[in-house]
């Protein structure tokens, strides 16, 4: 009805039709060469006839995870339990577009544009793999919409709030007072959250004027150390803390706690403040190496940043 030609193939007791999208007899006959050759790498084996989605993802990770950082591998499994309802029975080679939009009409409306765009990323990712294999001979989930996720706002402190900020929460519990020594932890060095929790006295060098960030267990965000001059509103702070009765030799970590948001939030809703966040403290360095002339291409070293 159309005019335009179409491919029709049987592979392994299976037929396949496909519209070659073109009414050009010569184009049409390039097409269904090419066609056949993408035809003929699909995989007949048996068993890989019927493994489901939730077996070939659970492989997938396995082979993925080598090269990963073990919070990234639990932000994935998070992603596939979210997949599984939808495509997790189904044998790899019959999964849909239907069944891809299955899953984006009653999960992926239900979750946040962030949640959402990474459960569709590892659904693709997944899905081109079983193509690699020959298990499909396309990818049902490429054309699956993609979803605007908003910029968060980004309240920078001025150097008043930041004072003000620190005060407050060292006027609180004893938890308000770590949490207060985080806050200046991140201020002073630039550091983001994860590798401030996990910078040991062992990485401080008071002789030198320097300190190392490592990022502990998991690395840094690139996955390189970086060494930064101990700036002097970090080193006073870190001879405070170490001069306290309260630094944990046994751990040998700098500060004790993994989060000061709860204080955080408390402090700045008793002073008035903006909703502050441990990320906005690492604005607040970079602002502050800005203002006193810094180049830019050493403060994006100090920050660990490869641009």
């Amino acid at each position: 009805e159309t005019g335009g030609y179409y491919a029709l193939l049987k592979r392994g007791g299976k037929q396949i039709r496909r519209s070659l999208k073109t009414s050009d007899h010569a184009l049409a006959k390039r097409r269904l060469a090419e066609f056949k050759k993408q035809i003929n790498r699909l995989n007949n084996s048996s068993d890989l006839a019927k493994v489901n989605f939730r077996e070939f993802a659970k492989h997938w990770l396995e082979a993925a995870s080598v090269n990963l950082k073990q919070k990234t591998v639990a932000r994935i499994e998070s992603c596939i339990k979210g997949l599984n309802p939808f495509v997790g029975a189904l044998p790899v080679r019959n999964v849909a577009y239907r069944n891809c939009e299955d899953w984006m009409i009653k999960r992926g409306k239900n979750v946040s544009a962030s949640t959402y765009k990474q459960e569709r990323r590892i659904l693709i990712a997944i899905l081109r793999t079983a193509m690699r294999d020959g298990i499909i001979l396309d990818n049902p989930a490429e054309n699956l919409p993609t979803r605007k996720i908003g910029k968060p706002q980004i309240f920078i402190p001025e150097k008043e709030q930041f004072l003000q900020l620190v005060q407050t929460m060292r006027q609180a519990d004893i938890r308000g007072h770590h949490g207060a020594n985080l806050v200046e932890l991140l201020a002073h060095s630039g550091m983001r959250l994860g590798e401030a929790i996990n910078l040991r006295w062992s990485d401080v060098d008071f002789k030198r004027g320097c300190f190392t960030v490592t990022g502990g267990e998991y690395g840094t965000k690139n996955h390189e150390a970086r060494t930064v001059p101990l700036f002097p509103e970090m080193r006073r702070l870190l001879e405070e803390i170490k001069a306290s009765v309260e630094v944990d030799n046994k751990s040998g970590l700098i500060t004790p706690i993994k989060s000061a948001r709860t204080v955080i939030k408390n402090a700045c809703k008793k002073a008035n403040l903006p909703d502050f966040t441990h990320h906005c403290l690492r604005h607040y360095f970079c602002s502050n190496a800005i203002e006193a002339g810094i180049d830019f291409k050493v403060i994006a070293g100090w920050l660990g940043h490869k641009d």
